[in-house]
């Protein structure tokens, strides 16, 4: 989340600079940077430390997925939430700077940290939330993305139709807030359904 808004606000501030080019090459020697201790960390990883879950049969896992109705669902309710999704991040930072007039570091910045910085308390809060509700219901996940998709599209429109700055970053903040309790549960609420062997298959389906 801290990299989405800092690298969104670098981002805005080369190209304010004319270096958008430099910063491709600054970020992609620093991604390489960071691969060395995130390759040292999963060495440490005790791979022998497996859980026993409900296994597939045997054949393609696609296969075998394909036959939960549940997760059927979810592979299109995901993509569908995800397109809206990316199409804000790529969209809010130009939507600000052209209605705003604000410079693009500005626009850049202004346009993910009220969205992103709410959507970790989503995160953190819908996983929270589920948890607690799954003592309740079994279908805890589900109610919870179902109603995270009722509240952002209300705050999508009233993104694109706020008439003040302030009014447009509660807006982004409230889609964010709703959006991470999607984010928080959609693989969750997959694992559930799915046999364990068939995790990996499921999250790259997603």
């Amino acid at each position: 989340i801290a990299g989405v808004i800092g690298g969104a606000w670098f981002g805005g501030w080369m190209a304010n600079q004319g270096l958008w080019r430099e910063a491709f090459f600054l970020l992609g020697c620093l991604g390489l940077v960071y691969a060395v201790p995130y390759f040292m960390f999963l060495s440490t990883v005790n791979e022998e430390a497996q859980v026993e879950t409900r296994k597939a049969s045997a054949g393609l896992a696609a296969t075998e997925l394909f036959k939960v109705p549940t997760f059927v669902m979810l592979c299109f309710v995901f993509p569908t939430f995800v397109f809206g999704l990316w199409m804000l991040y790529s969209w809010l930072p130009n939507f600000l700077f052209e209605k705003f007039s604000l410079s693009l570091a500005d626009a850049a910045f202004t346009a993910t940290a009220y969205l992103q910085s709410a959507t970790l308390v989503g995160l953190l809060c819908g996983g929270v939330l589920a948890d607690k509700l799954f003592l309740i219901t079994k279908a805890s996940r589900l109610w919870l993305m179902a109603a995270s998709l009722l509240l952002c599209a209300p705050c999508l429109h009233a993104i694109g139709h706020s008439t003040t700055l302030t009014a447009t970053c509660f807006s982004a903040a409230a889609f964010g807030l709703a959006s991470g309790f999607l984010m928080g549960n959609i693989f969750p609420a997959a694992f559930e359904v799915v046999p364990g062997d068939t995790r990996a298959s499921a999250v790259g389906l997603l």
